[in-house]
């Protein structure tokens, strides 16, 4: 009795699919902006589109992410963005 429409639960949302086309232009974009992001990689994982990679700084990290998301227009983004740390050493190395 409980096959009739109305008593139904309703379907869970679609999950979102992001195609071949979108990841490439995501990727040309990443090549192509202002800093010419090449050592980021990304890639379709469980559902969300996966940035991996090293940045320059925290700044950057975010500008790359808002890029991400205006590009997949709603897709989930997860970042595994390493900070490549490029301040000078504050001693000396010390060899044995």
């Amino acid at each position: 009795m409980t096959d009739r429409p109305e008593h139904r639960a309703p379907a869970p949302p679609p999950e979102p699919v992001v195609d071949e086309y979108r990841l490439a232009l995501l990727q040309q974009r990443l090549a192509t902006d202002g800093q010419a992001e090449l050592g980021v990689r990304v890639e379709w994982r469980g559902g969300a589109v996966l940035l991996t990679g090293t940045v320059t700084d925290p700044v950057r990290r975010e500008e790359i992410l808002d890029l991400a998301r205006d590009t997949l227009g709603g897709v989930p983004v997860r970042a595994e963005l390493a900070v490549a740390g490029h301040a000078a050493p504050d001693h000396g190395e010390e060899l044995p």
